[in-house]
């Protein structure tokens, strides 16, 4: 972590730049409070997602989201729908998934059967909503009541026998 920091370093080996997310996001797990202080820091100022380096928007977000309150899903709400790119889509919903309040996590699976999330999209939210320790019985009781719509709109997408691994 400190030989990495949050700064790629001139020359720096390529897998320096790979591994600086993971590290991260692993001490902001960790409760690292430097690394949880800069990443609020960071999400705090920023106006948009290219105010970030593409790299540690999945760090910044997700611990902005594991901090964070009503305000904060708001702002991660609005980048998402604002998005037009799949990838930051999908960073944003691992973020809107990673709340630890019942009423925000109750919020982000209400999103799913709505046309704010793309059905290509709709694995990632299940998948990061039962990732989320917080979250895994709200998730279930929500996969459960929609499974009917799960199976009438994605029964025949390949990423559908993935659903029970993700259970």
């Amino acid at each position: 972590l400190s030989r990495l920091g949050w700064e790629p370093k001139e020359d720096e080996p390529h897998f320096d730049s790979l591994l600086r997310p993971t590290v991260l996001s692993l001490a902001a797990l960790s409760d690292e409070t430097a690394v949880i202080d800069e990443a609020l820091r960071r999400f705090n100022s920023m106006r948009q997602a290219q105010d970030l380096p593409p790299d540690l928007r999945g760090v910044i977000y997700a611990t902005a989201a594991r901090k964070g309150d009503a305000q904060t899903f708001e702002k991660l709400l609005l980048l998402h729908n604002n998005s037009t790119s799949s990838e930051e889509r999908i960073v944003l919903a691992g973020a809107l998934s990673n709340f630890r309040q019942p009423e925000l996590i109750q919020r982000a699976l209400s999103l799913i059967a709505t046309d704010t999330v793309r059905l290509q999209d709709v694995p990632y939210w299940i998948a990061y909503s039962f990732m989320n320790r917080h979250a895994k019985h709200q998730t279930w009781a929500w996969f459960t009541k929609h499974w009917d719509w799960i199976n009438e709109n994605l029964g025949s997408d390949m990423s559908f026998t993935r659903f029970p691994l993700y259970a």
